[in-house]
């Protein structure tokens, strides 16, 4: 769990740095560069919420006991709310936003793009 939680991280870094690069790093902004900007960013954002959603969701009921006695035994009843189907599909935003980012970088850079 902890390597898809910093690919996650490292990929909202990258996002962010790229687009601080692509916002003031040029003075000339046009509506296509925006556009690009603005929809990975969004999905980017829709990436991140699914992975937070992706896991399943525990529920502890508590045995009931007078409030006198202490008890030490197993826990009561455990029930585990899966996650929607669709959380598991976070990394496709994810993959499409970042690449989105570097296809108007590599545009820009072979002078495709002004």
């Amino acid at each position: 769990m902890i390597f898809p939680s910093l690919l996650v991280f490292v990929s909202g870094v990258v996002t962010a740095l790229l687009t601080l690069y692509f916002s003031w790093g040029r003075p000339r902004l046009n509506k296509r560069n925006l556009s690009v900007i603005f929809s990975s960013i969004l999905l980017e954002g829709i990436g991140l919420w699914l992975f937070s959603i992706d896991h399943p969701a525990y529920i502890f009921k508590p045995i009931p006991l007078p409030p006198n006695v202490t008890y030490y035994g197993p826990g009561g009843e455990t029930i585990i709310i899966p996650p929607p189907s669709y959380a598991s599909l976070w990394p496709y935003p994810l993959i499409i936003g970042i690449a989105s980012l570097v296809v108007l970088l590599l545009l820009r850079k072979a002078g495709v793009i002004p």
